[in-house]
C-alpha cells in the first residue's frame, strides 16, 4: 500500500495570499470611493455653476438699485464689498477643486463664467467710487493655467500680497482676482484702458505693481 503524504502549504505563501487579497481590497474600496468624491464633488461644481448664473443678474440688480443717489455712500460701499467678498469666497472653492485636476475643462468653462462676474463687479466698482471715493480697489490679474514653476511661485507672491493688503486697508476694500488670458473682450477693454500686460496687481486703476521689486518697494501711504 502506498501512503499518500500531504504537502504542507509553506506559510510564507499564505502570509503572501492574504496580503494580496487585502491589498486588492483596499484598492477596490479605494476606487469606490473615489468614484463617490467625484460624483459630489460634480455635484458642487454644478451647485456652483448655478449659483454664478444667479451671481451674474444678482450683481447687476443690485449695482441698479443702489446705484442712484437714494442711499449713503456707506450703504452702498458695504452692499458692494458683501457681494464682492462672496464671489471671492466661492472662486477659492473653486480653486480647490481645480488643484486636484479633475475637471479640467468644466472648470476652466466654470472659471471663465467667475472672471465675468468679478468684470462685472471691477465695473461696478469703478462706477461707484465716482460718486464714494472712500471704496478702495484692489485687482489682482493673473495668467490662468500657469505650469512654469517660477511663474506659479511669482503668481502665488502676487496672491498672497493682495490679500494681505486687503486686510490692512479695512473693510471698505474690495479684491478682485481676475485671470486675464481667457477671452473676455470687457476684460480686453479693462486691460486696454489701464495698461494691463501680464501679471499685476492695480490698486483703485491708477498704482500698478508689475514685479516683486515693485511689491517690496510699495508704501501703502500712496494710496
Amino acid at each position: 500500500m502506498v501512503m499518500v503524504t500531504k504537502k504542507k502549504r509553506n506559510p510564507h505563501n499564505i502570509v503572501f495570499l492574504e496580503a494580496l487579497i487585502m491589498a486588492l481590497f483596499i484598492f477596490g474600496l479605494g476606487i469606490l470611493l473615489g468614484f463617490v468624491i467625484e460624483g459630489n464633488r460634480a455635484t458642487s461644481i454644478q451647485a456652483s455653476y448655478f449659483d454664478s448664473q444667479v451671481n451674474l443678474v444678482d450683481i447687476q440688480t443690485l449695482s441698479t438699485l443702489i446705484g442712484d443717489g437714494d442711499y449713503s455712500c456707506a450703504y452702498r460701499i458695504e452692499k458692494n464689498t458683501e457681494f464682492g467678498n462672496r464671489i471671492y469666497e466661492d472662486a477659492l472653492i473653486l480653486a480647490e477643486y481645480e488643484e486636484s485636476q479633475t475637471f479640467g475643462r468644466g472648470l476652466k468653462e466654470q472659471h471663465r463664467i467667475y472672471d465675468l462676474l468679478r468684470t462685472i463687479f471691477w465695473i461696478n466698482s469703478i462706477e461707484l467710487k465716482e460718486d464714494c471715493p472712500d471704496l478702495n480697489t484692489i485687482v489682482y490679474l493673473y495668467e490662468y493655467g500657469v505650469e512654469d514653476k517660477e511663474e506659479v511661485q511669482e503668481q502665488d507672491v502676487f496672491s498672497r500680497f493682495a490679500g494681505e493688503l486687503k486686510d490692512e486697508l479695512g473693510e471698505n476694500t474690495v479684491l478682485i482676482p481676475i485671470a486675464i488670458n481667457l477671452d473676455l473682450a470687457s476684460l480686453d477693454i479693462l486691460k486696454e484702458r489701464y495698461g494691463v500686460d501680464g501679471t499685476m496687481i492695480l490698486i483703485n486703476e491708477d498704482i500698478r505693481l508689475k514685479d516683486i521689486e515693485s511689491l517690496e518697494s510699495f508704501d501703502e501711504s500712496n494710496i
